[in-house]
């Protein structure tokens, strides 16, 4: 099997070299860096991908299972060479990056390989929007942010809710401005083994980007949610407007 990314055509064995922390592919329109590409036991390297519009300084991070480590790692690998950072003697030069990059969060689901990283850089990341389907953000407020597992910095659950994270539900189908960047997204429910998924369609204009979080075969899952979803992007395909 052969994968296609902008004119490249790469053999698994090249995929694997690209998805690692700190690489960056581009698309039309895109460029997402790899802050981190597995789940399970890998810590520091779980499912973490900066989306920005090609030029922009600015973006959002497609789930967050590592965050300041992979920023370091993509940093080192000169991903973000050609960005200026405000000068705060205070800051490393990754927090930086993690304030001044990422301006929001869309979490498929939340499973500690894709919200880890959120969680541990929550107490120094104030003010950043976290988008997910309502399903997903009631497990994050009742489970994770809650003051039991990790205090409640999101403005709303168990009190005192203290607000440093504003949480967005997203509704199914239902196209969405995100906050600091032109980029617009929609979700579409997907199902991973009893727990509620989420796929994003980023749109920059006529491009689009579509980012899955995990899910299995409709067969394996028993549903139908894999193909209702390629059904709604084959218009996008036939136009040429789905870039990755």
């Amino acid at each position: 099997m052969r994968v296609r990314i902008g004119k490249a055509i790469l053999g698994w064995g090249a995929v694997a070299l690209i998805l690692f922390s700190g690489a960056k592919v581009q698309a039309k329109g895109f460029e997402v860096t790899v802050l981190g590409a597995h789940g399970g036991l890998e810590d520091g390297n779980l499912s973490a991908y900066l989306l920005r519009e090609q030029g922009a300084n600015v973006g959002v991070l497609l789930d967050a299972g590592t965050v300041l480590n992979g920023m370091e790692k993509a940093d080192a690998a000169h991903a973000f060479d050609r960005l200026t950072l405000p000068d705060d003697p205070k800051t490393s030069r990754a927090g930086g990056l993690v304030h001044h990059v990422i301006q929001g969060y869309l979490i498929s689901h939340a499973h500690l390989d894709h919200v880890a990283g959120l969680i541990a850089v929550s107490p120094n990341d104030p003010g950043k929007p976290i988008y997910a389907l309502p399903s997903v953000l009631s497990v994050m407020q009742d489970d994770l942010f809650n003051h039991r597992v990790w205090p409640n910095l999101a403005d709303r659950g168990p009190k005192p809710a203290l607000g440093l994270f504003h949480y967005h539900d997203l509704l199914e189908g239902q196209s969405v401005p995100l906050a600091e960047t032109t980029l617009t997204v929609t979700s579409y429910p997907l199902s991973h083994g009893g727990v509620e998924s989420t796929a994003f369609l980023l749109r920059s204009g006529a491009d689009a980007l579509l980012y899955l979080g995990d899910t299995g075969p409709d067969a394996v899952e028993h549903s139908n949610r894999l193909e209702t979803l390629w059904r709604l992007m084959a218009p996008l395909v036939r136009a040429h407007q789905l870039r990755g």
